[in-house]
């Protein structure tokens, strides 16, 4: 096990990388510097596993400031060398004097099998689960995604392509303008928005690769529905804080954004 102020891998990376464990993601998180620790296998001269963890009232978390972090591993990466690699960062965690490491990890439907494998090592070795999130997710493939629709919602698709609607990216959004009609959107359904206008605008531009705005309009310009996507890496679109116009709920704009993010994933 490796340990570094950098979360680059020395030794090349068998593992998925997620972008809010990538260096630049890091650095964005604002709170201090991170230690990672990257389990090298010499015997295939790769990096089969990573931890980025931070400190902040006597813990070590991963992520500081971000939808999840954790830990990333190779597919196949055995229990065993799992249950070593955490060893050595609990090792690390008690010679800091740390009280605990508190780690969110990515949606288990990104690796099935891996997730499960990891959770089991993690209870084994005292882990609680403080708390568990729902996913919803679409697989993309060449299936239409209509046909994963209810009846209902094909109307309303239908309904709004007879009506104008259209799917389209928006290039280079103006971020105050988008981040209010998230705002009036959330407001409306009595959802609080922790992230401000400066925020949301800082994470466009400095990851302009990775953060798109897409949005439905019609009659012109009129947006009927908005959503930020964060591209995770080359398999894994997230589809961050959708929202729609009260006066085109008719249409049901949002089944509309998604099956365009379908499409052009």
């Amino acid at each position: 096990v490796f340990q570094s102020t950098s979360a680059e891998p020395l030794l090349p990376a068998r593992f998925e990388s997620f972008l809010y464990n990538e260096p630049r993601h890091l650095r964005s998180q604002m709170g201090g510097e991170s230690t990672t620790f990257c389990l090298q296998n010499h015997a295939t001269g790769t990096t089969d596993a990573r931890l980025s963890l931070f400190g902040r009232d006597g813990e070590a978390l991963s992520p500081l400031r971000a939808t999840f972090g954790g830990i990333e591993a190779a597919p196949d990466l055995p229990a065993e060398a799992l249950d070593f690699f955490l060893e050595a960062v609990e090792t690390w965690a008690r010679s800091r004097e740390l009280t605990g490491l508190r780690l969110t990890q990515w949606p288990a439907a990104y690796t099935p099998d891996l997730a499960a494998r990891l959770d089991a090592v993690l209870q084994n070795r005292g882990f609680q689960r403080l708390l568990t999130d729902q996913n919803q997710h679409l697989v993309v493939d060449t299936h239409p995604v209509e046909t994963l629709l209810h009846e209902s919602a094909r109307r309303r698709l239908r309904k709004a392509r007879q009506a104008g609607f259209r799917f389209e990216r928006w290039e280079n959004p103006d971020w105050a303008v988008a981040h209010a009609f998230i705002q009036s959107a959330r407001a409306r359904k009595g959802l609080p928005l922790s992230m401000s206008a400066a925020e949301l605008r800082r994470l466009g531009e400095t990851f302009p690769d990775a953060v798109a705005v897409f949005t439905v309009r019609v009659s012109g310009q009129e947006v009927a529905a908005l959503g930020i996507t964060i591209q995770l890496n080359a398999r894994v679109l997230y589809h961050f804080l959708p929202a729609d116009a009260e006066r085109f709920l008719a249409y049901s704009p949002t089944i509309f954004l998604n099956v365009g993010l379908h499409d052009w994933a």
